[in-house]
């Protein structure tokens, strides 16, 4: 069995030279060839056109049936999806069970993305630091901490050891 390029080859030369036959037939070769690829052409636009509906609507369910190369495209970006939709799931499993545990934690924990911002927190840092959600959310910690000493801390980026400041909240709890 042929691959769906090495089909695709196969059915295109047979176009084209049974449009030439037909040319010579008729006595008008190029228009006939002419005619031939731009009949082609057109079929592969309105594939793309087809498979360009198909990933804007986002139905992917189920794919339409096509054949040739073109039902390979769908297969692939179909089997892709698919994959990408159960590490999604995996992905989200796994922050929920961080999530699940870190609620547990007696310290506070906050979750900071690469630039400093509060992306998560849990219970006891909420009460510990007096994170209001959702406007805290998406702040930079080092404006809602202010302590010289977690400034400090934090600027140098050494997180080796702890640092110990008073509560925002609650002054009499380090």
């Amino acid at each position: 069995m042929f691959s769906p390029a090495t089909s695709e080859v196969w059915r295109l030369t047979a176009f084209l030279l049974a449009g030439l036959l037909l040319g010579l037939a008729i006595d008008r070769p190029f228009l006939s060839l002419f005619i031939v690829t731009l009949g082609v052409l057109l079929w592969q636009l309105r594939q793309l056109r087809k498979y360009l509906w198909w990933v804007e609507k986002g139905d992917w369910s189920n794919p339409p049936s096509v054949s040739g190369m073109w039902g390979d495209v769908y297969t692939h970006y179909f089997r892709m999806v698919q994959r990408n939709r159960r590490r999604k799931r995996m992905l989200l499993d796994i922050v929920n069970r961080f999530r699940e545990s870190a609620m547990a934690l007696p310290d506070a924990t906050v979750t900071l993305n690469e630039e400093g911002d509060i992306v998560w927190w849990n219970d006891m840092a909420r009460r510990l630091f007096g994170l209001k959600s959702p406007q805290d959310l998406g702040q930079r910690i080092d404006n809602l901490l202010r302590h010289p000493s977690f400034t400090r801390y934090f600027q140098e980026g050494d997180f080796q050891q702890a640092v110990e400041i008073p509560s925002p909240v609650h002054p009499q709890i380090t």
